[in-house]
């Protein structure tokens, strides 16, 4: 099943863009450059995390003091700073960022660094506290959020450092303890639009096992013959990707299916690939070691199988993220051996796309519409989040 409401609200959402940002776009294509999204005042350094369909970009950005806040860039107000829990002098980071502009991610509370807790920010309501599992003097993480407002993340079950569990965090139900495979912890990493979630757990022999959790509870989704396995992505369909070991030891990359449960993807000729990310039609994005040992960038698809993106002159590449159009974003290496970000797409193969003037970029990211996010150096040498439009 595919989450039918909210796919139905990604493409309305498609429609309004491309009415929004048509010239913008076309005025961007033809400088096919990247655009600086600066910093926060009398700062230096910004890092992108995410993008959502609405080419809105978030990271942090250093603040005039040197710590780090996290930001909101929108095409219109540029880069907001969306402040802390009250930490003084403390740092947020953020980690997601929805259709509705709202941003999940962790930040230092009013008691200091020692407890980090996960937040959620919105236009209309700015950085929420979501709390935690055993009160407020613990660590709290955020991972991911929905188009919902659903926050995933861990969080530590007991004060002093006790054992963390994956938790969802819902506007209207607060924070659930979704529990574990049997051992003492776990981590929830990925959310669909239905509220399904992707993650790892210990298991009762000792082990680490990727998951995928519905209301029904948490489901083992098992190894590729041997012990372990982390759970890194989930689409719409209720598909997880991730990697997993082998009877022989080695990690390969897997998709799991309801319907078919955890399928190995394979390599490029070595001994070892790992899933970054999955898109609705269930083609995988991921990083495989070739038969000479280097490590490149790979797109997998149900029909033709892993196939090997290539680098830009350099010997290895690393995929970040795919959209539903199976293009791909990440970063590889140059021929004098620094490291761009690309754009992969099935019609023209890998493009680079550049830098701040600097000698490096790379990409985190990449929207429905084959807009990226990322950090380029720039000329004068610190870090600054970018946004390439196609």
């Amino acid at each position: 099943m595919i989450c039918g409401r909210n796919r139905a609200t990604k493409w309305l959402l498609t429609g309004v863009l491309a009415a929004l940002l048509a010239a913008t776009a076309t005025a961007e294509a033809s400088a096919a450059t990247l655009k600086d999204l600066g910093t926060l005042p009398d700062g230096t350094i910004s890092h992108a995390a995410a993008i959502n369909d609405l080419g809105q970009v978030t990271g942090a950005a250093e603040t005039t003091d040197g710590y780090f806040h996290p930001y909101r860039w929108t095409r219109s107000g540029g880069m907001l700073d969306l402040g802390t829990l009250g930490g003084l002098g403390g740092s947020a980071f953020p980690r997601a960022i929805n259709n509705l502009g709202q941003v999940a991610g962790d930040a230092d509370t009013s008691r200091g660094g020692a407890f980090v807790h996960a937040f959620r920010w919105t236009p209309s309501g700015g950085m929420q506290d979501l709390g935690g599992l055993a009160g407020p003097l613990t660590w709290v993480h955020a991972s991911a959020i929905n188009d919902l407002g659903q926050v995933v993340g861990q969080a530590e079950t007991e004060v002093d450092s006790g054992p963390s569990h994956a938790y969802r965090w819902t506007p209207f139900g607060g924070m659930q303890d979704l529990g574990t495979l049997g051992g003492p912890e776990s981590d929830a990493v990925a959310i669909n639009d239905c509220g399904l979630i992707a993650g790892s757990a210990d298991t009762a022999d000792g082990s680490f096992h990727a998951f995928r959790w519905t209301p029904f509870g948490m489901q083992d989704l098992g190894t590729l013959g041997g012990t372990t396995s982390v759970g890194v992505a989930i689409n719409a369909r209720g598909q997880v990707a991730g990697r997993a070991e082998t009877a022989d030891g080695s990690v390969h990359a897997f998709r799991w299916t309801p319907s078919g449960g955890m399928q190995d993807l394979g390599t490029l000729g070595g001994t070892e690939s790992a899933a970054v990310a999955i898109n609705p039609r269930g083609q995988v994005a991921g990083r495989a070691a070739t038969a000479d040992g280097s490590l490149h960038a790979f797109r997998w698809t149900p029909s033709g199988g892993m196939q090997d993106l290539g680098t830009l002159g350099g010997t290895e590449s690393d995929a970040a993220a795919i959209n539903e159009r199976g293009q791909i974003t990440g970063r590889a290496e140059t021929a004098d051996g620094s490291f761009h970000a690309f754009l992969w797409t099935p019609s023209g193969g890998m493009r680079d796309l550049g830098t701040l003037g600097g000698p490096a970029s790379g990409a985190v990211a990449i929207n429905e519409r084959g807009q990226i996010a990322g950090d380029a150096e720039t000329a004068d040498g610190p870090d600054h989040a970018f946004l390439w439009t196609p």
